[in-house]
């Protein structure tokens, strides 16, 4: 329940304003209305102001604790019958977590963390969800949704590929939150997941034939920049 609360919380808004077309208050595209890339979080001078207009107690609880949420849930195996209800329930979630995972509500994520200083807590949930990272195991008896998560192709993919691109601009991104949208996304592959989950309302993201490594963007910005 906590889980899909924090989704819909993330997707919808907080229940008391989310009716106003005018003042969304789920994740958005630039969410805190900033005016330019130019500027550094740190220059913004009223940033404090905009991330506690724009961004809510409970849209930051979202974003920070829905992974605790649904990596945690467990179900137990005392009955053959109440085990198929709880799997049934984890693929309702499961779902849920590929729609958000698949759309640009991620990106609006990355983009919220950023702003809220919490990019490392971001990376650290990309970094369980595609199995990088080891997750203490519950007991033998006890199931958990984390195993559907880190077992199902889609999430495992995205997860990667979405915590390789914020470690290749976790820089940039943590400076300045704009040039999530005016830097990183040109160096997106065009047949990777990142571009085809975000290319219907980013165009220009598809721009490379075939993915960078770290490697070869590392000696492209050492020409640009000595």
């Amino acid at each position: 329940i906590m889980a899909l609360g924090c989704f819909e919380i993330m997707e919808n808004g907080t229940r008391n304003q989310r009716r106003d077309p005018k003042h969304p208050t789920g994740l958005r595209f630039n969410i805190c209305d900033l005016e330019t890339s130019y500027l550094s979080n740190d220059e913004v001078t009223d940033l404090g102001h905009r991330i506690e207009e724009n961004i809510s107690a409970e849209l930051q609880y979202s974003c920070l604790h829905w992974f605790d949420h649904t990596g945690g849930a467990g179900f137990e195996d005392h009955s053959n019958h109440l085990l198929a209800s709880s799997l049934t329930h984890g693929m309702g979630i499961l779902k849920v977590v590929e729609h958000f995972l698949y759309s640009s509500t991620s990106l609006f994520w990355m983009e919220t963390m950023s702003l809220i200083r919490a990019l490392p807590a971001a990376r650290r949930i990309l970094l369980k969800l595609s199995g990088q990272s080891q997750v203490r195991k519950k007991v033998s008896s006890f199931f958990t949704l984390l195993t559907l998560l880190q077992e199902n192709e889609l999430v495992q993919v995205f997860a990667t590929e979405m915590c390789a691109h914020l470690d290749l601009h976790f820089d940039a991104i943590s400076r300045s939150t704009p040039h999530i949208y005016t830097s990183t996304l040109a160096w997106l592959a065009k047949d990777c997941a990142l571009q085809k989950a975000w290319s219907s309302d980013f165009m220009r993201a598809r721009v490379l034939n075939r993915e960078l490594t770290q490697q070869k963007i590392a000696l492209l910005r050492s020409f640009v920049n000595p």
